[in-house]
């Protein structure tokens, strides 16, 4: 298991990546941030990515990528096609005249490459991603009124460079097309505060610039990372932003269900836009509210977003708790400053119906879980129409314990919802999740997926998730090895054939997990990525700072496996709970932090965490 701490590491470091840039990989259906240390895991297991002694140095071949790279006391040679790229660090430090750095033979372990020199070390990494490149520093050199750290490189080859307008990537093309990328540069020192960080090219030199006055050693340089943390503009002290969150493009929505709004502690959900230049540390572009809220509604305790729609749950609603659902659509203005409902998707139909307990939604269509009466709905809402038309109903079985509706997910014509007191056999409380599927003709089938090794309070579908074919269920209470209980997730694969009755196809649990570690209380799909949050776990001796897991499909399909990489936010304490909540979409993964600290204000106003390059 290798842990990543978002946002922060121990050493002064810069990493790029080398790749093809029209080659496919395994790994490109992740998000840009995982992609390159789950790449180093995979290439130090992979014969094929093992650096070999060739002549007075190394070679490195990479079969995904068309790559192959000569190391020697002089430098980098890389290769492409009929093309190649040169590259030798010749000098580091400040100002324009640069102490020069003497050569050096490189050392090699396994899949990885390294020049000493002093304060500085070169790397390489070779994986499925891509050859990445980085340095370790372990020291500032010199006084920083002196200039910029700079790192120069001398580069040539059959290749043209240009860059970017930002300065964080270069391009090296033929003249006919772009060959390959050298790319991504962010900075951030040991507090966690970003730097600017940028490349010049000057001829045949390459020069990597930090801007490091007042910054606290060490320092990371890193575009394999980058974090945003998500907060209020107007923070209060138990709102409990990230109680849920979602994403859908470049938009964000979080919820908190404890946020004020005009005096009215209803709840608020906040929208996030993705600026221009990339994720980063920012407050809300839009809040959502209910038109009708009162105090206690909890308002955002579940939230869903799906291009221009948006569904919020309210389970709290009414002094009989009957709960409540909204619907948002983007406004012409976009999402900006206080916005109400467009419609309404209803209340629940009795006392401690707890309706919009889940929401999922794709378009305008909306499921609403309402655990409390024991069922789902399917709504459509119609542009120009201020109300929503109930189009499916869906009912648990459970007559005593009802929990039908705890967890929803949609993807096209597949609707699921959780029961976890669901009986299996005759085992109490060991959970299940439906699956709809809508045929056509006002008809419907039904499957049934259940754990073939759930116990009595394993309550599998506390949480769920659904991409394409694949569906997640979070089981937070369930066990490992018949021992402690971290907590679990089942992977479910379609069927050629559709959806039918089956048991999991993989159990999915943490290499490090402990008793009560709660993991699976948030799941998150896309593509051949799973996210799956531990809000309870322990880290160095803080109770419930919180951890997130990655897991990536293995070649062949989804198999019993522990994570290929965990995450942790690097300002992380004590009952954060981070992963309590996640989700991901295309290159961008989002983690809940419901009670985690403001520092700027001191209060525990909870915060969503952004990873992606």
């Amino acid at each position: 298991m290798r842990r990543i701490t978002m946002t922060c590491t121990l050493l002064l470091l810069t990493a790029f990546a080398w790749c093809a840039a029209e080659a496919e990989s395994s790994l490109s259906g992740l998000p840009e941030e995982a992609q390159t240390p789950i790449s180093a895991v995979l290439g130090r297991s992979l014969p094929a990515y093992a650096l070999k002694s060739a002549g007075a140095g190394f070679e490195a071949t990479n079969p995904m990528q068309n790559l192959s790279a000569r190391f020697d006391n002089q430098g980098i040679e890389v290769h492409h096609g009929n093309t190649m790229w040169k590259m030798s660090v010749h000098a580091y430090g400040r100002g324009e005249i640069l102490p020069t750095l003497q050569s050096t033979r490189p050392t090699v372990q396994a899949n990885r490459i390294e020049y000493r020199r002093g304060s500085l070390t070169e790397w390489y990494v070779n994986g499925p991603a891509g050859l990445e490149q980085g340095f370790t520093v372990s020291r500032a050199p010199g006084n920083s009124a002196a200039g910029p750290l700079t790192i120069s490189t001398g580069v040539a080859g059959d290749l043209e460079a240009a860059l970017d307008p930002s300065g964080r990537s270069l391009s090296l093309s033929d003249h006919h097309s772009v060959n390959l990328q050298y790319a991504g540069l962010t900075a951030h020192d040991a507090d966690g505060r970003e730097l600017r960080a940028w490349m010049e090219l000057r001829g045949d030199t390459l020069l990597l610039k930090v801007t490091d006055e007042g910054a606290r050693y060490p320092i990371v340089i890193d575009p394999t990372f980058k974090q945003a943390k998500l907060l209020e503009a107007n923070p209060r002290n138990g709102d409990d932003l990230g109680t849920s969150v979602a994403i859908s493009g470049n938009t964000i929505v979080a919820g908190a269900p404890g946020a004020y709004v005009n005096g009215i502690e209803s709840g608020a959900a906040f929208v996030f836009l993705k600026p221009a230049n990339g994720w980063a540390n920012m407050t809300e572009s839009a809040e959502l509210y209910p038109s009708d809220g009162v105090d206690g509604d909890e308002f955002g305790t579940s939230v869903a977003i799906s291009g221009d729609h948006i569904a919020v749950g309210a389970p709290y609603k009414n002094s009989n708790l009957t709960g409540a659902a909204y619907y948002f659509v983007k406004p012409l203005q976009g999402w900006t400053g206080m916005i109400s409902e467009y419609a309404p998707l209803g209340f629940g139909h009795n006392s401690n119906a707890f309706l919009g307990t889940s929401v999922a939604i794709n378009g305008n269509a909306v499921l609403v879980g309402s655990p409390g009466e024991n069922s789902a709905y399917l709504l459509i809402c119609a542009l120009n129409v201020t109300s929503c038309g109930l189009d499916a109903t869906f009912f648990g079985s459970n007559v005593v314990n009802v929990a039908f509706g705890t967890a929803v997910a949609v993807s096209g014509n597949d609707f699921v919802v959780t029961d976890p007191y669901a009986t299996v056999g005759n085992t109490q409380f060991v959970g299940a999740a439906y699956v709809y599927t809508y045929v056509g003709h006002n008809t419907w089938t039904k499957a049934t997926l259940t754990p073939s090794d759930g116990e009595l309070i394993s309550e599998m579908g506390i949480s769920v998730a659904m991409s394409s074919n694949t569906i997640v269920a979070g089981c937070p209470f369930c066990r490992l090895n018949n021992a402690n209980t971290p907590g679990a997730a089942y992977v479910f694969s379609k069927p050629v054939t559709g959806w039918a009755d089956a048991t999991q196809t993989a159990k999915l649990t943490p290499s490090d997990g402990v008793q009560q570690d709660a993991f699976g209380t948030g799941v998150a799909v896309a593509g051949g990525l799973i996210i799956a949050g531990s809000p309870r776990k322990n880290i160095n001796n803080n109770p419930s700072q919180g951890e997130a897991y990655l897991f990536i499909e293995p070649v062949g399909g989804w198999r019993d496996a522990t994570e290929n990489v965990s995450v942790l936010a690097s300002d992380g304490q004590h009952d954060d709970s981070f992963g309590q909540s996640v989700s991901v979409a295309g290159a961008t993964g989002v983690i809940g932090a419901s009670t985690s600290k403001n520092g700027q204000f001191n209060l525990v106003t909870g915060a969503a965490y952004v990873f992606n390059q």
